[in-house]
């Protein structure tokens, strides 16, 4: 009766975490499994016997996980090490569903925002009451205010969730920005808009725009100075009016200034160069087999055909900061290795006309990948698969660029083990 009726348990796939998980832990209850959810209880039993019978439990519960995933997700979170360790399983879905991140509430409140009514009342108010669960699962909090208030970063997601779905590489750019907030969604918007201007809908060939990119297409003010194109009177620009700015575009005023942004250089021999604040960082670009970790690339791009393998030949560009245009004439998977020899692979441009390769932080934060900074070290950070728990690599602030601590893989060279995807 058991073998028959886990077959009618739903795949993770097909529903949402909350619904699932309950209905997991439920029927493991029923059978006396749960605690192997939560715990080894084989590692902690002294008695030999029981732990035999342990064992075939524990062995269930795996199982039953693991059936039950789906074929997307049991190849994202299973792994040799926790195949047969449902507590580690169980944990490592956890952390990625109803992890207390920004990253994760902007993707909960955005199902949350896709909530429609498809049928009856009864099944519409039975969807919110879920949906509501969840974003208290991830911790967002649902207060009751004296005065009407709204949250700045949930009210921008609302916005970029009204997008279309042929906007959706964009909303994944947007929504990996912290902190999000109405400016930000409108100056991207603004200059996403001003740089497919003319652009046919039904072009054939796509063209991937980098974020830092896009930025250049909009009339800025800067130094102090008003810019006659921008879209405001000199009384109210903040240039010259500073005391009338919000507190939102004071942060981003003074995180601007501790930030360098990767660009193309005007010079097509010289490439990849930085916004430099001082002369002693262009020594960070002398070394061309360096890896940068970009926030502003939409893609992962790499200049050397060499390191592609499941080459695939395409006719698009890519548009850089300086407002050029650079040929992409390929995409494929690229293999890189860590310090500590992890080996892992990304999709990837071929971009001829870079002269370092750029990872694209957005593209790792969406295959569940944080940007986590060491103690006791300001420059030195982790790029970690939070998923699984796993390091990929190490990077270091070097004259306000992410240097990567890894190395590119010939195709040839890459060991015939398992590696991880980002």
């Amino acid at each position: 009766m058991a073998e028959k009726s886990i077959h009618h348990l739903p795949l993770l796939s097909k529903v949402n975490f909350q619904n699932w998980k309950n209905i997991m832990f439920s029927y493991c209850l029923e059978r006396n499994l749960d605690d192997h959810l939560l715990s080894d209880l084989v590692k902690e039993e002294k008695d030999a016997v029981a732990k035999i019978s342990l064992q075939d439990k524990k062995a269930a519960a795996a199982g039953i996980l693991g059936r039950n995933l789906g074929v997307e997700n049991y190849a994202k979170f299973i792994t040799e090490d926790n195949r047969k360790q449902p507590h580690l399983i169980w944990s490592a879905l956890i952390n990625h569903f109803q992890s207390d991140t920004s990253q994760n509430h902007a993707v909960v409140y955005r199902d949350f925002l896709n909530i429609k009514f498809t049928s009856t009342l009864e099944q519409f108010i039975t969807d919110v009451d879920v949906g509501i669960s969840n974003l208290r699962s991830v911790g967002i909090k649902i207060v009751k205010m004296e005065k009407a208030t709204i949250d700045e970063t949930l009210l921008a997601e609302y916005i970029v969730n009204l997008l279309p779905q042929k906007f959706e590489n964009s909303k994944e750019i947007i929504t990996t920005k912290r902190p999000l907030d109405i400016d930000l969604v409108r100056s991207y918007l603004n200059s996403k808009q001003l740089s497919t201007a003319g652009t046919p809908s039904n072009s054939v060939d796509p063209v991937v725009k980098s974020e830092s990119a896009m930025k250049t297409t909009t009339a800025w003010c800067d130094n102090g100075q008003h810019n006659e194109n921008a879209h405001h009177s000199k009384a109210n620009c903040f240039q010259l009016h500073p005391e009338k700015a919000p507190e939102s575009w004071k942060r981003r005023q003074s995180a601007s200034k501790k930030k360098a942004n990767v660009v193309i250089s005007d010079n097509n021999v010289s490439g990849v160069y930085g916004c430099i604040i001082n002369s002693q960082a262009l020594s960070v670009f002398k070394d061309t087999s360096l890896v940068f970790l970009d926030s502003c690339c939409s893609d992962h791009m790499f200049p050397d055909k060499r390191f592609f393998s499941e080459y695939e030949d395409i006719g698009s560009s890519v548009s850089v900061a300086s407002g050029q245009s650079l040929p992409a004439l390929g995409r494929g998977l690229v293999y890189m290795k860590s310090d500590d020899n992890n080996t892992f692979a990304v999709k990837a441009l071929h971009v001829p006309g870079l002269t370092h390769a750029l990872l694209s932080l957005a593209r790792l934060s969406l295959n569940n990948c944080d940007l986590v900074r060491q103690p006791g070290s300001p420059s030195m950070f982790v790029v970690k698969d939070t998923a699984k728990n796993l390091t990929l690599f190490n990077a270091e602030i070097n004259n306000n660029i992410y240097v990567c601590k890894t190395a590119l893989v010939l195709p040839q060279d890459v060991p015939g083990i398992q590696v991880e995807k980002h």
